[in-house]
């Protein structure tokens, strides 16, 4: 588990509570921070560890958490294509990780299928359907 940055987690406080929520399924652990937020200050909740860029949006998408996730594109819609600095969007990992039900509602949020990993490294270029075969490949 990566660290999160200590000026978020000092200036907004819930941050890590977030992340752990969407990491771990625990819906009212994040239902009560979340709420607890400005909604004007509920993008920069979700933006977790600027190190790494995950977000709680990518945590949802990892593990199916479709209620999480669709409250918080409620609130951020514009989160729906946020790479973190690897250069892989949520739909990379709901595809990776076989969630249909993630790649169904972040498509439908606007999600697109022609998303690719802008990041140099080894796997630029990769769309979704590039990580899911290499996922499920291995």
């Amino acid at each position: 588990m990566q660290r999160l940055a200590a000026p978020i987690t000092r200036r907004l406080g819930t941050s890590r509570s977030l992340w752990r929520a969407a990491w771990s399924g625990d819906e009212d652990r994040f239902r009560k921070r979340f709420d607890a937020v400005e909604s004007e200050k509920r993008k920069h909740v979700l933006e977790v560890d600027p190190t790494s860029g995950w977000t709680a949006l990518h945590f949802a998408a990892v593990y199916g958490r479709t209620d999480m996730l669709a409250e918080m594109l409620d609130e951020c819609p514009d989160l729906v294509e946020h790479p973190n600095r690897a250069g892989w969007q949520p739909l990379h990992y709901a595809a990776g990780f076989g969630r249909p039900d993630v790649i169904d509602m972040l498509l439908e949020r606007g999600a697109s299928l022609q998303c690719t990993n802008d990041v140099s490294d080894p796997y630029r270029g990769w769309t979704p359907l590039h990580r899911a075969f290499r996922w499920w490949l291995d």
